[in-house]
């Protein structure tokens, strides 16, 4: 009679779940995303903008429109990413597209926020651009009394 390991079986079928999360994880599903800045009104070209990408934080320079300055790009998984912008005081998030065209998913101006669709193998653009919100002081003077409307201070 032959002597049979009944754990070998089990052995096998961890070793092919492991053997298959390994070759997974080497062709896992990615794409890229590309960060672009445009200076809007205003924003000085040059100036540094902190973007978190999926997680990884990238800092681009302003640059001059339509396309501006635009980071490396970076790796993510494919499928929906989300880009934000650290809003500096005084800027105001104006405008977000993306290349290809369909990819913007969503986006909240307000809140420095882009969700597009990264595909399989390729590149996502994403270019935000800002304006600059300047203050603004108006003086208005009420005549009094034994003032005439419309004089001069």
């Amino acid at each position: 009679m032959k002597f049979r390991d009944r754990r070998l079986p089990i052995l096998n079928a961890v070793s092919l779940l492991l053997l298959t999360a390994a070759i997974n994880s080497l062709f896992a599903q990615t794409g890229s995303v590309q960060v672009c800045k445009v200076a809007g009104a205003g924003v000085t070209v040059g100036t540094n903008f902190t973007f978190n990408v999926a997680g990884t934080t990238v800092v681009v320079a302003a640059g001059a429109g339509p396309v501006g300055t635009c980071s490396t790009a970076q790796v993510v998984p494919t499928g929906p990413a989300t880009i934000t912008e650290t809003l500096p005081a005084g800027t105001a998030l104006v405008g977000v597209a993306t290349s290809p065209a369909g990819a913007l998913v969503s986006s909240n101006l307000a809140a420095g926020t882009a969700i597009v669709t990264v595909t399989t193998g390729a590149t996502t653009v994403v270019t935000f651009t800002d304006t600059y919100t300047s203050g603004g002081v108006q003086v208005c003077k009420v005549a009094g009394a034994g003032v005439t409307v419309g004089t001069n201070f």
